[in-house]
């Protein structure tokens, strides 16, 4: 966005306003409703990433542990990475909030 285009809000009622043009009170009632808002959106986030780890989990539970050997170092190193990258799917909270952030 350059400097000259001008940024418009949305009012609740559909109206755009220019920020340039809002006054102190105005920006201020603005303001509380992002910081609201994203408080609600990481709320929400953090209920979808524990809903994940809890499937992951389940999921783990139930495939239960393999019943068979491996043989040779390449079957081993392969079946390690796939343990660390399971692990590494497990999702956290600074996750998410990087992407929105």
């Amino acid at each position: 966005m350059a400097n000259n285009q001008p940024v418009y809000w949305k009012q609740r009622n559909g109206k755009l306003v220019s920020v340039d043009e809002m006054d102190t009170n105005h920006i201020k009632n603005a303001f509380k409703h992002l910081i609201k808002h994203h408080q609600n959106v990481v709320q929400q986030a953090n209920e979808v990433v524990d809903k994940y780890n809890a499937l992951i989990k389940k999921r783990k539970a139930e495939r239960g542990e393999a019943s068979f050997n491996l043989n040779g170092d390449i079957a081993q190193s392969f079946n390690d990475d796939m343990e660390q990258y399971e692990m590494e799917m497990e999702v956290g909270m600074t996750d998410i909030e990087t992407g929105i952030l």
